[in-house]
């Protein structure tokens, strides 16, 4: 009966065994899955390409060092983005073969029914391109049609197409093996009349504000943004924000002309993703850690938030292990070099399984780097305040003051007459 007294034995232990041993933390993992999140409510634009920097160097510390992975940057970002639209790709495939066709047709001579299929790729590409990684499409498209326009003799028109397709691609040079003469020099006019023009501006605000915006495929910052130098003519716009729907349209700026436009972003199907980092934000809580650490699917956290007093970066950090039952602060770090390798090695250190690497030194906090903050000054007693006795000698000046003119307004005897 051996096996049955076996049993008979691992069952008491069991029933006897307290409860937090049978609830003890999983071991560490053989790989540890970390991702690191911004936790900043807002990138103010003067420091978007420098916490950036300093996010990037920070994951590259993590992710050298052994048994770390870092989650890449960009599944973090589509994790809070709005999905893309599934139909972007087949509406681009559709206007590529249309684009195809117009060419086939101009080569045939029958530029009408070119122009058709060029206008046709368009309409495909306007609705989509804001989900499109590249609008060369769209540049093809303007291009055909530039080149349909020269052959019949609509100048006005062509070089309208032409400038199109330089706002899209700015470098773009045209192949003198395949094109006519008469339509590089249309080209290379609708260049000259591009760089001599009087440049205008775009003024864009969304709400919310923060929307990452791009003009003509190519970031140029964060809503509200006014954008300066801007070549005239017809610019594709887009703005995406996390937890929204993206936007986008086509702004014609005028030359010297200022094009204003306001967007209200409609909320999408991941804005409970962003409201679960906008909790974490306000104050980090061991619940909407480990929901977030289960949507991302990794074992650990390190949440960063930037602060910028006096015009530094600095990096408030807490760290989190799925499992754990609190949310560790780490402290807050300057963006120099040295402070930022401190901070790496007591990550690496905690990733380890170290669990005193983040212990805080308690409520006074830390200073860039991680040294604790030198303790508060003692509060002086409210009757040893300056304010109390500058009150208090107020009062006996008013006091003695009013006695005074009463006892002079009075029947004191004493002659108030002035002589002269």
């Amino acid at each position: 009966m051996p096996g049955a007294w076996t049993r008979l034995g691992l069952w008491c232990v069991a029933a006897l065994a307290p409860a937090g041993a049978l609830a003890a933390p999983p071991a560490p993992d053989a790989r540890a899955r970390v991702a690191l999140v911004d936790l900043s409510p807002g990138a103010e634009p003067g420091y978007r390409s420098r916490d950036q920097a300093l996010r990037d160097a920070l994951a590259a510390d993590l992710a050298g060092r052994p048994g770390v992975e870092v989650l890449p940057a960009e599944a973090l970002a589509e994790f809070f983005r709005a999905p893309r639209d599934p139909q972007a790709e087949p509406l681009a495939a559709r206007a590529r073969a249309q684009i195809a066709k117009g060419q086939e047709l101009f080569v045939r001579l029958k530029a009408e029914l070119a122009i058709v299929e060029f206008q046709g790729a368009l309409r495909l590409l306007e609705a989509a391109f804001a989900d499109l990684e590249r609008l060369d499409d769209l540049a093809e498209a303007h291009l055909g049609l530039g080149v349909t326009y020269q052959a019949q003799g609509q100048d006005a028109q062509a070089e309208r197409e032409f400038q199109r397709v330089l706002l899209l691609q700015p470098e773009r040079q045209l192949d003198e093996a395949v094109y006519s003469p008469l339509v590089l020099e249309r080209f290379e006019r609708a260049r000259q009349q591009l760089a001599t023009s009087l440049k205008g501006s775009v003024s864009l605000l969304s709400q919310p504000p923060g929307a990452d915006v791009r003009m003509d495929g190519r970031p140029v910052g964060a809503t509200p943004i006014t954008i300066p130098d801007v070549r005239p003519g017809a610019h594709y716009f887009s703005l995406r924000l996390d937890g929204h729907r993206t936007w986008s349209g086509v702004l014609e700026v005028r030359p010297g002309g200022v094009e204003r436009q306001e967007v209200f972003l409609v909320e999408g199907e991941r804005i409970e993703r962003v409201r679960l980092r906008q909790r974490l934000e306000a104050g980090p809580r061991a619940a909407d850690a480990e929901a977030l650490a289960q949507g991302l699917g990794v074992g650990w956290l390190v949440l960063v938030s930037f602060e910028h007093p006096a015009g530094q970066s600095m990096l408030r950090v807490s760290a989190f292990r799925a499992g754990e039952r609190e949310v560790l602060a780490a402290g807050v770090f300057s963006g120099e070099a040295e402070a930022l390798a401190a901070l790496g090695e007591r990550l690496g250190r905690w990733l380890a399984g170290d669990r005193t690497a983040l212990a805080a030194p308690g409520p006074t906090g830390f200073l860039p780097g991680g040294e604790p903050l030198p303790p508060p000054p003692e509060e002086t007693a409210w009757y040893e305040q300056w304010w109390v006795w500058t009150l208090v000698g107020v009062a006996v000046v008013g006091a003695a003051t009013a006695t005074t003119v009463v006892l002079l307004q009075g029947d004191s005897g004493i002659d108030l007459s002035v002589y002269r």
